[in-house]
C-alpha cells in the first residue's frame, strides 16, 4: 500500500534529530530544541511547506525517542521501519506491510485530503480487517471494527472505540505461510506430526508478531491524533470545572 509519490524518504529518528543511537534524554531534549528552532514554520516564511514538514518529522522524532518504550520497539524494528514498503516476500505473504506507517512522512497534513492523516490511516485499518475478512468461511458473519471516521469526527462517536479495538487487536488469519515444512513430504506418521507441531508453532510465532504490530500502529497513531488531544482539553477542562463547583459549594457551607 503506498501513500503517494510525494511522500518523504523515510529517516533514522536519530538522524532526524542529529544525535548518536546510544543519546541520553539530555541529549535529546537539546537536539529536539535547536532543529525546532530552526526549523519552525513561523521562522521560515520563505519555506513554510517544507519547514512544516521538517518540523513535524523532527517532532516525532522526539515523541518516539523521549518515551522510554516507544524508543525501545523503535531500536529493535529500526531497520524494518526504514525499509518499509520494499516488495519483500514476507510483506507479500503478510499482505501488507505496516512497519512504512510508523513515520511522520507517511502522511501529508491533518486533514482528510488523501494523503491526510485521517485517508492514510482510516485506509490502513480497513486494509488490516479486509485481510481478517478474506479468511473467514463463506457465509461467516463479519464482525467489522469501529469507525477510524474523519477529522470532524468527536473522540467519542467513533474514535475512542476503533482505538480501543485496535489497540486490543487478535487476528483471525491462519498465518500458513510461516509454515517451515510441508505435512506431506514426511515419510511416515510421526515425522508428520513433528512437522506440524513445528508449523503450529511457526503460526502462533507470527501472529503474534502480526497482532504486537498492529497493536503498536493504533497506539502510535492515536498519540498524534489530534481528535484525541481536543478530547484531553476537554476532559482536563471538566475536572477543573467540577473542582471550581466543589470549592464554591464549600465556601456556601463554611459561610453559613
Amino acid at each position: 500500500m503506498s501513500t503517494g509519490e510525494g511522500e518523504r524518504k523515510r529517516r533514522c529518528l536519530y538522524e532526524v534529530l542529529g544525535v548518536e543511537k546510544d543519546a541520553t534524554a539530555d541529549d535529546l531534549k537539546l537536539a529536539y530544541r535547536k532543529a525546532a528552532l530552526k526549523w519552525h514554520p513561523d521562522k521560515n516564511a520563505d519555506n513554510v511547506e517544507e519547514a512544516t514538514e521538517i518540523f513535524k518529522e523532527i517532532t516525532n522524532a522526539y515523541t518516539v525517542l523521549s518515551d522510554p518504550n516507544e524508543r525501545a520497539w523503535y531500536d529493535s524494528h529500526r531497520e524494518q521501519i526504514l525499509r518499509g514498503g520494499d516488495g519483500t516476500e514476507e510483506e507479500g505473504d503478510c499482505g501488507i506491510d505496516l512497519f512504512q506507517f510508523f513515520s511522520s512522512t507517511c502522511y501529508k497534513g491533518y486533514g482528510d485530503e488523501e494523503d491526510g492523516f485521517f485517508s492514510v490511516y482510516r485506509k490502513v485499518f480497513e486494509q488490516i480487517d479486509e485481510l481478517e475478512e478474506g479468511e473467514e468461511e463463506v457465509g461467516t458473519y463479519h464482525d467489522a471494527p469501529p469507525s477510524f471516521g474523519e477529522s470532524k469526527t468527536p473522540w467519542l462517536q467513533g474514535p475512542a472505540k476503533f482505538y480501543s479495538y485496535f489497540e486490543n487487536f487478535s487476528t483471525r488469519r491462519s498465518f500458513s505461510w510461516c509454515d517451515k515444512y510441508n505435512p506431506n513430504d514426511a515419510p511416515n506418521r510421526q515425522i508428520k506430526r513433528a512437522i506440524e507441531k513445528e508449523n503450529k508453532k511457526a503460526r502462533g510465532a507470527g501472529q503474534r508478531a502480526f497482532n504486537d504490530t498492529v497493536r503498536r500502529l493504533a497506539t502510535w497513531v492515536k498519540k498524534r491524533d489530534p481528535r484525541q488531544v481536543v478530547h484531553q482539553k476537554q476532559m482536563a477542562e471538566e475536572v477543573r470545572r467540577r473542582r471550581r463547583r466543589r470549592r464554591r459549594r464549600r465556601r456556601r457551607y463554611n459561610g453559613l
